[in-house]
């Protein structure tokens, strides 16, 4: 318990200005959300998306642009469904998913300013942190597409990936494969995520057995 406490301290003492920062994007965030509105949309994929997850949800069946279709990964619209049998169908589904995607935007910054700080000192994580308050990442993270969620799995595969290096643990490695597993299950060129460590694994004598 006396451990747990510690640990806690600690984690907040070192990141307490990366916690102020992601507070305020979550903040700019729902200040976009409450700007647009929670059935804020651009009347293309994103709808095309929220109909796929709907129509999985009670079909089963993946579609994508109203007919069945394999043109797409079934992350998404498995996602969506999710959150259908949670708060149905109806208009009550976009506010629960419009604030999932800003939670998920959110820590897509935690998440890289972590992958930073174990190559580099704090305050060049926190330089990069700041870039999320770009305009342009809070809409985005008000829109029901795959950039979002695949930006929050990328930053987290980073992070998993940076810490195998350092720490040789397995953490990092359960944290890098399921990242990258649900990033492909977003978007197909995700695949290449499972090779791409390869070469700084080697370099850095991570164990070849593992």
């Amino acid at each position: 318990m006396q451990g747990a406490f510690q640990r806690r301290n600690d984690f907040f003492r070192n990141h307490w200005v990366m916690l102020i920062i992601l507070w305020l994007l979550f903040f700019e965030r729902l200040w976009m959300l409450s700007h647009l509105g929670p059935s804020y949309s651009l009347k293309s994929d994103d709808l095309s998306y929220l109909k796929a997850g709907i129509t999985l949800f009670h079909t089963g069946t993946l579609t994508m642009h109203g007919v069945i279709s394999a043109q797409i990964m079934p992350g998404l619209p498995a996602l969506i469904a999710f959150f259908c049998t949670i708060f149905g169908t109806g208009s009550g589904l976009w506010l629960p998913l419009k604030l999932a995607w800003c939670i998920m935007g959110t820590l897509a910054a935690f998440f890289t300013y972590l992958a930073i700080r174990e190559k580099a000192p704090a305050y060049a994580a926190l330089i990069v942190a700041c870039f999320f308050f770009v305009p342009d990442f809070a809409w985005q993270d008000n829109l029901i597409l795959t950039e979002t969620p695949y930006l929050f799995l990328v930053s987290l595969y980073l992070y998993g990936t940076m810490r195998m290096g350092n720490r040789k643990d397995w953490t990092g490695f359960v944290i890098m494969a399921l990242s990258a597993y649900l990033a492909f299950m977003l978007k197909a060129q995700a695949l290449c995520l499972f090779f791409l460590p390869l070469p700084y694994l080697w370099i850095k004598k991570y164990p070849s057995t593992r």
